[in-house]
């Protein structure tokens, strides 16, 4: 005779995917439908800019014997530092000679490449001036205007998912709707970290190491990529299988709250269960003793309510006398930029 008893309270995997992002709740509002967006400006370069460091530039036009040219000295730097463009039109590259042909005195712009990227105008550049006429576009100080940062905005964007779980019990199993929810519990982070590490490979992050590095070396090169790249705090994801050796080579600080593993610069590790050893798309497939890690700026997890299917009338089979429900729940999986690979070797002590 068999006896229904209560199953074992199940602790939730730590230290995967789902106890390491930020998990924000949706309720009954997470649609599949909709494409999910979010504006990131974690991986625009800047600019610094220093009034006292940037010294006027000079840039002279000669005319020479011959009609319409003028011969071009610069400083500082060479002609290659500078573009010139004549009555508005196009910009083009500052050569050591140039030919303007014109009936009428022209207007010229000589601006910077790089740096501040500072322009200066000339207003009546005359192509028919006698031999040795010169024209001198000059910057001073008072025009070391920063260039404008017209960039820093990125579009995340990410599919949604469900991920679903069921469960059949008999009618004497008592309470199915709680035990399909036990059931869906015990597969969702895994479920939810096969389907990140698969868009992870999928998209087409910077490769780091040029070929399978130490694991030290790889966390140490993937932590220079994400603070390069910006000033805010990453992650660092992995197969669970790394994490004995992470440990090992003592990569992840004994000092972290209980459901964050952590590397010496405090980046939070996502060891996944759900998680492979599998690299980027075209990449080489790890060897014995390999692994892919992944470096990704914050991961946000949307998602919305557990949802029950089925149980009594929908789920029940009468010839059975067993009853069937689906729990199913909407995700959305985003990780801020930037996203960097590398392949480590795990080597035993």
């Amino acid at each position: 005779m068999a006896i229904q008893v209560e199953p074992p309270v199940r602790t939730p995997y730590r230290y995967g995917l789902l106890s390491t992002a930020q998990v924000v709740e949706h309720g009954k509002s997470l649609r599949l439908s909709s494409e999910y967006v979010f504006d990131s400006v974690a991986c625009h370069d800047g600019i610094i800019w220093n009034t006292d460091c940037a010294n006027p530039f000079t840039v002279t036009f000669t005319r020479t014997a011959t009609e319409d040219e003028f011969t071009v000295t610069v400083s500082p730097g060479v002609v290659g530092d500078y573009t010139y463009s004549v009555d508005g039109e196009a910009a083009v590259p500052l050569t050591g000679t140039v030919t303007i042909v014109s009936d009428e005195p022209v207007s010229v712009e000589v601006c910077e490449v790089g740096g501040l990227q500072r322009c200066v105008t000339v207003a009546d550049v005359d192509p028919d001036s006698v031999e040795g006429t010169t024209y001198v576009f000059f910057s001073t100080q008072n025009n070391n205007l920063p260039k404008e940062v017209t960039e820093g905005i990125d579009a995340q964007t990410a599919d949604p998912f469900l991920v679903i779980s069921g469960v059949t019990c008999t009618l004497v199993a008592g309470e199915i709707d709680s035990k399909g929810r036990d059931a869906f519990t015990s597969v969702e982070q895994r479920l939810v970290e096969q389907q990140f590490w698969a868009q992870l490979a999928a998209s087409t992050p910077a490769v780091l190491g040029g070929g399978a590095v130490s694991l030290a070396e790889g966390v140490a090169l993937l932590e220079a990529y994400l603070r390069d790249q910006t000033g805010f705090t990453g992650m660092i994801h992995s197969d669970a299988y790394v994490a004995p050796y992470a440990s090992q080579a003592v990569l992840v600080t004994e000092e972290n709250p209980e459901t964050t593993k952590r590397t010496a610069l405090w980046t939070p590790w996502a060891f996944g269960g759900g998680y492979a050893l599998t690299g980027p798309a075209g990449e080489a497939a790890p060897a014995a003793n390999q692994a892919w890690l992944y470096a990704t700026g914050q991961v946000v997890i949307h998602r919305g309510n557990v949802r029950a299917r089925g149980g009594g009338a929908d789920g029940f089979n009468v010839t059975t006398n067993q009853d069937l429900v689906i729990v199913e729940r909407s995700y959305v999986v985003i990780p801020d930029c930037p996203t960097a690979a590398v392949l480590v070797q795990l080597e035993a002590a």
